[in-house]
């Protein structure tokens, strides 16, 4: 399922390679940019990263990818669809994380946008995006892409507990009934 590319006005996203090795340090090795995971990740665990999404693909048909402007082939960040589990059931999710010095141009509600309209073409019920109550920046782009909060819970990550709101947007194509996360 996963494209070659997901085109929008200004971006192309693409799968990650190994490659992209430098690219992806900037952002998950960025203090600022990884605020909400409260972590940054060791040069082992930025190789892990790209293997996780890589086997995602093979397995889901989805991960994140990588964003870059088209005008000038300057890498963005990453954005993608995710497989999520809360209380047991799977979702498909939509995350979005941005260098630094590409916040504040509307990359992430472009990028997501393209990404739930590729999901929701292949009959994806629903999309969901666990966001940290904190981020407010990641609060706004799921409300910019007419997501609604259904709940919050709390998921452990590397050992730390943390609160996560849960914003939700269904498909207009499917017919799939009320929400059911929690």
């Amino acid at each position: 399922m996963i494209p070659d590319n997901i085109e929008t006005e200004r971006l192309i996203l693409r799968p990650l390679r190994q490659g992209d090795f430098e690219e992806l340090c900037t952002m998950l090795q960025d203090s600022e940019v990884m605020y909400a995971w409260e972590k940054t990740f060791t040069p082992s665990e930025v190789r892990q990263w790209i293997g996780r999404m890589q086997r995602y693909y093979g397995i889901y048909g989805y991960a994140y990818l990588l964003a870059m402007e088209k005008s000038s082939g300057k890498i963005v960040g990453q954005i993608g669809l995710l497989p999520e589990l809360i209380a047991g059931k799977e979702h498909v999710g939509i995350g979005y994380m941005l260098k630094k010095e590409a916040w504040g141009n509307g990359y992430a509600t472009e990028g997501a946008a393209a990404c739930i309209r590729y999901a929701f073409e292949r009959d994806i019920p629903e999309i969901i995006a666990e966001i940290r109550p904190e981020n407010k920046s990641s609060l706004h782009v799921a409300e910019r892409l007419g997501m609604k909060p259904a709940g919050e819970f709390v998921k452990n990550v590397d050992g730390k507990k943390m609160l996560h709101m849960v914003y939700t947007l269904a498909n207009p194509g499917c017919r799939s009934g009320e929400t059911q996360l929690l």
